[in-house]
């Protein structure tokens, strides 16, 4: 079977580009993990959460990985593939995208027919769909090769994923999440429940990379500036002060979720963010005991 590599130097992306030049080695890294390391005959992973900031590659290796499964995949139970999002528009973009890396890879587009809501494989072996997230009664029932979920930081309860869990005969069978931090930050939210089994390694069969100001899986990043460790592709923006500008505009709660990948909070909610971390010290880890008495 091809390794995600050799199926993706044989494409382009959007503009012209090899595609393997705008996967940057760590993420070239994480497909070969996540998609191409097995246990005997079975795929050692069957759940991949990818978390990074904003603008920072994730809906796009969400397409990859789910291309590459759809594509390359050898599966006897068929290629069967589904995308969902916060809601169907959003998960019509994700589609969309697929639409426009098939456009300009005739490679691929000889391979499929393109639809409104869906792309087929011309040999029948399944298709790639759009789900609504919304839609939790409608979707109980589905079997797949590959699901992939993007930005859950809105989902409040487990209830998607149980109605889309996988099929337990098919072992090759794969979940794949991608999301910037979640709104609601408690237990119960998937999102939340998801990173603690990943920060304690409670799965052996998930596959978990997340990289905040706080919190990065990738050690070679552990001494980065919070801002670097969170925006791994900013160099490619070509605008060098988009973060400073994004800092300037957006509320903090806001910013901080979207770029430094740090849990935010709803909107209305009764503490400011920004005049709670101003009562914090940056980098300070501890205070020594105050021994003297004061006198009023």
């Amino acid at each position: 079977m091809i390794t995600p590599i050799d199926f993706f130097k044989h494409l382009r992306w959007l503009d012209g580009r090899p595609l393997l030049d705008v996967i940057e080695p760590y993420r070239q890294q994480m497909f070969m993990e996540s998609l191409y390391t097995f246990d005997g005959s079975q795929p050692r992973y069957n759940l991949v959460l990818s978390g990074r900031a904003k603008k920072n590659w994730k809906t796009a290796d969400l397409i990859f990985a789910a291309l590459y499964r759809f594509l390359a995949w050898d599966s006897a139970y068929g290629n069967d593939c589904f995308l969902l999002a916060n809601d169907e528009g959003q998960a019509k973009d994700d589609l969309t995208l697929a639409k426009k890396i098939i456009a300009v890879n005739p490679l691929l587009e000889r391979e499929v027919t393109v639809k409104q809501k869906e792309i087929e494989r011309n040999d029948g072996k399944g298709s790639l769909q759009i789900l609504p997230a919304k839609d939790i009664v409608g979707s109980h029932g589905k079997t797949y090769l590959f699901i992939g979920f993007d930005e859950i930081h809105g989902y409040r309860n487990w209830d998607i994923f149980e109605a889309l869990a996988p099929d337990p005969t098919r072992l090759d069978a794969l979940t794949w999440i991608t999301s910037y931090a979640s709104i609601y930050n408690t237990p119960g939210a998937p999102l939340f429940d998801l990173m603690r089994q990943g920060k304690g390694g409670e799965d052996p069969r998930m596959y978990f990379s997340w990289y905040s100001a706080d919190y990065v899986t990738d050690e070679s990043c552990e001494d980065m500036d919070r801002e670097e460790k969170e925006n791994t592709r900013k160099e490619s923006w070509g605008n060098p002060g988009y973060l400073a500008q994004q800092r300037r505009r957006l509320p903090t709660h806001r910013f901080r979720r979207l770029h430094l990948n740090l849990p935010g909070m709803p909107d209305g909610t009764f503490f400011d963010a920004e005049r709670v971390l101003d009562c914090v010290a940056e980098g300070r880890r501890r205070l020594k005991p105050q021994t003297e008495l004061y006198k009023y």
